[in-house]
């Protein structure tokens, strides 16, 4: 998140995990104009800094790529950076993308379907 009005008080950037809300939009805890959320509108660059720690993020063992089309560039490039790093790559989507047909594993259906089911299998393996 950070202050639409980049106000001085707030510092560039800042994580809120408060669920739900107190109030919405959510205010600016130093000016309390209105926060922005921590997305990258169309036609916005990416922070490079936001950039350069999601291509690490591609350097695991285990990549998911989870609820996204696969069709806007640079995100959609990183199920193939992990897959050129040796990792093992998941897609949970709803639909096909063009990362389907490149993914080691293709899981079908919503996120929040999957993913519990995948947590579910996992705990009951240990």
């Amino acid at each position: 998140m950070s202050c639409w009005k980049k106000c001085p008080g707030s510092p560039p950037r800042w994580r809120d995990d408060t669920a739900p809300f107190a109030q919405i939009p959510p205010a600016c805890p130093h000016c309390n104009g209105l926060v922005r959320p921590g997305v990258v509108w169309c036609g916005e660059a990416l922070d490079p800094d936001v950039l350069d720690q999601a291509e690490a993020a591609a350097d695991c063992d285990v990549f998911l790529t989870i609820g996204t089309s696969s069709v806007v560039y640079p995100a959609a490039s990183f199920i193939e950076q992990a897959r050129r790093n040796g990792a093992f790559t998941v897609e949970i989507n709803p639909e096909a993308t063009p990362a389907s047909s490149i993914a080691d594993l293709v899981l079908r259906g919503p996120a929040e379907v999957v993913l519990p089911e995948v947590d579910a299998t996992r705990s009951a393996e240990l």
